[in-house]
């Protein structure tokens, strides 16, 4: 195969989208979207980079909302509700890994579901290493995401610096435009993710 390494988005790809919490919370608590939009728009996003604390966050506005339980209590439906992992795709994962292909998670997320992926869905076993924009400082629509993930993945102590020789051996897997844009800006491979049976014909190429 010539990729060496494959970046794995999360929802959408490694994991598969639903119904959205905010809607959960309108149809289970009566919360409606119009009280939390300005959260997920606003503050939310400066989780994303890991420049606000999403649990500090959430505890300054729940109570308005009515939200009547903890905020660790809220944190763990919302995680919960959204842990549909694609079997399917970590099958090929594992495959892939066999076969000698150094596979990566790629993700927006603020750090608390970014460390729920890395030990209740198992992540962190399934993946050689996890990206995660929090962690990052960017996300993945700037390119400077992937010049950070460049950057750690050769790093000497990854064992990658004799694979990487250039940014075409990585594969970029996303489901959504403007982050593949940035990754094409950046050098890398990509792939728009529709589903698995159209990946694994660009794979087999």
């Amino acid at each position: 195969m010539k990729y060496k390494v494959i970046l794995f988005d999360a929802d959408g790809v490694t994991v598969d989208s639903g119904v959205m919490f905010s809607q959960k919370l309108e149809s289970d608590y009566g919360i409606s979207p119009e009280k939390t939009c300005s959260f997920f728009k606003g503050i939310f996003q400066e989780c994303m980079f890991g420049r606000a604390d999403l649990k500090e966050e959430l505890g300054k506005v729940i109570e308005d909302w009515g939200w009547t339980k903890s905020t660790n209590e809220m944190l763990k439906e919302w995680f919960d509700f959204e842990n549909f992992p694609n079997k399917e795709m970590f099958e090929l994962i594992k495959q892939l890994r066999e076969q000698g292909v150094k596979c990566y998670l790629a993700t927006n997320q603020e750090k608390y579901r970014g460390e729920y992926m890395r030990h209740e869905m198992n992540f962190d076993k399934l993946f050689d290493g996890l990206f995660i924009s929090a962690e990052v400082g960017y996300k993945k629509k700037d390119p400077r995401f992937f010049e950070e993930v460049y950057g750690e993945l050769n790093q000497a102590g990854q064992n990658l610096s004799t694979l990487l020789t250039q940014k075409g051996q990585v594969l970029f897997i996303d489901n959504e435009e403007e982050n593949i844009k940035s990754a094409k800006e950046f050098g890398m491979q990509t792939h728009l993710f529709t589903n698995i049976n159209e990946l694994k014909k660009v794979l087999a190429e």
